[in-house]
């Protein structure tokens, strides 16, 4: 049982990557939703946590949390454009992103 889930969550995260210029990077809207932040507010508060450790090993923040705007879709077919902030596998793997993935991977698991 507990292989299948972490395969399951590692196809998640894996359907919900992007290429950009040879580098897997994830859309931190998207990863929200499988982590279970059910507000994006709390989830940004994780993500300043994760810049704030990637300042402090010396990384430039804008390198590997550029702000990016997205289209999300509304009722009846509007759309709106809404912030969002794309992330490599590096500094998912260096800081508290990583951090709170563990977490819920254990959380899972047990």
């Amino acid at each position: 049982m507990k292989k299948e889930l972490i395969q399951e969550l590692f196809e998640k995260f894996e359907q919900v990557s992007h290429e950009i210029q040879g580098i897997k990077c994830w859309s931190a809207r998207e990863l929200q939703v499988i982590l279970g932040y059910a507000k994006w507010e709390n989830f940004f508060k994780t993500i300043e946590k994760a810049k704030t450790a990637c300042e402090k090993a010396g990384e430039k923040v804008t390198d590997h949390f550029p702000d990016i705007r997205k289209m999300v879709g509304l009722a009846k077919g509007a759309q709106r454009e809404v912030a969002d902030i794309k992330y490599s596998i590096n500094i998912t793997h260096n800081t508290s992103i990583g951090a709170t993935l563990s977490h819920q991977l254990t959380v899972a698991i047990i």
